[in-house]
């Protein structure tokens, strides 16, 4: 299984965590959440950045540049939460987000597990199924 980067989730809003290939086929975008839910405005700013350059990545065509196989495939985001539910403020805007994403072709859906069941990879590795 892969390491992901100390830097990766909300502490590094410019990176994809993991990209994956889910069971339906749809393609995951990943964002590793493995500190605490604050609720901070910084924290917010930070998720909020973060899902914004994921869209950018999916709708300006450097996600199928990266990933060929990705290429008229349906997509979607996962906050993949290790540290359970977020706090109520972040969670409307998880919510709020959730709702408006499918206008641009993707989604938004979050998991939280202490532990994420995924199979993973560094976002510029090779594509896992």
């Amino acid at each position: 299984m892969a390491q992901e980067s100390p830097e990766a989730g909300l502490l590094d809003p410019g990176t994809v965590d993991l990209i994956v290939e889910a069971s339906d086929g749809v393609i995951e975008l990943l964002i590793v959440q493995s500190y605490p839910w604050s609720g901070s405005e910084s924290q917010i700013k930070s998720l909020q950045d973060k899902i914004h350059n994921y869209v950018g990545y999916a709708l300006d065509g450097q996600m199928n540049r990266d990933e060929s196989m990705t290429a008229d495939r349906p997509w979607r985001i996962v906050v993949a939460s290790r540290q359970g539910r977020p706090d109520v403020r972040t969670q409307k805007v998880l919510d709020t987000l959730a709702e408006v994403l499918p206008r641009y072709g993707g989604g938004l859906i979050s998991r939280y597990d202490r532990r994420p069941k995924f199979t993973q990879r560094p976002a510029g590795g090779a594509l896992c199924r």
